[in-house]
């Protein structure tokens, strides 16, 4: 009778720890619960008829996390990306000799695309849009705002990293943005430049030439 006594207090010990180790395993804590990876959507903005995404793209097809994050570096016409901050090694001795940046090299997230040459000259229509060079949590960059609508975006200005040496540059004072320009404006350019859309505190901003070495920015916009 000791016998069976003592078996079935084991067997009820053993049913009441798994029980328990099960239902512990089922249950996720709030904190746990899988949310979305921000890096991987972007509702993006409409700024002047465009779709803008409200971040910088990061690895490739990404975005960063937040509006003022730097993300990462690309230069023209090229997947590889590098980081906003520190020393890099290998640093590439050619540059794509491609006039447009070819879908495959494309780092944007799906859906989104570099924007063109006319879609950042939407940015500079004063009469639709205000721009400003402001501070968002502690960065610098330019917030370009849609005065119909108040929708704004921020745009970081996190500095390139020079395209023969691949040292960083003008952080925290200018912002260099690549965007596709039209295929006449290369017959003006040497080979070795392509277009981008540059920010600093003294100038609203501009559409300059710049080297396809150098690494800069991705601001997309919806494909």
């Amino acid at each position: 009778m000791k016998k069976v006594r003592f078996i079935s207090f084991w067997l009820l010990l053993i049913v009441s720890i798994t029980t328990v180790v099960f239902t512990s395993c089922g249950k996720i804590d709030d904190d746990e619960a899988v949310k979305p990876d921000p890096s991987i959507t972007d509702s993006g903005v409409i700024i002047n008829g465009v779709k803008w995404a409200t971040r910088n793209v990061a690895a490739p097809g990404k975005f960063a996390v937040n509006p003022e994050d730097a993300g990462m570096f690309y230069q023209w016409d090229f997947i590889m990306a590098f980081p906003a901050t520190g020393q890099v090694s290998l640093w590439p001795q050619t540059y794509s000799t491609r006039n447009t940046w070819e879908k495959f090299n494309d780092p944007s997230p799906g859906g989104w695309r570099i924007p063109t040459f006319e879609e950042c000259v939407g940015l500079y229509d004063q009469e639709k849009v205000t721009n400003e060079w402001t501070t968002l949590n502690g960065v610098n960059g330019r917030r370009f705002t849609d005065i119909a609508t108040g929708h704004s975006i921020f745009l970081p200005a996190s500095g390139y990293r020079y395209g023969w040496y691949g040292q960083i540059y003008g952080s925290g004072e200018i912002g260099s943005y690549w965007i596709i320009p039209f295929e006449r404006i290369f017959e003006f350019l040497s080979p070795e430049q392509s277009f981008a859309l540059i920010l600093k505190e003294s100038d609203e901003a501009n559409l300059s030439s710049w080297l396809r070495k150098d690494a800069s920015s991705i601001r997309c916009v919806a494909d």
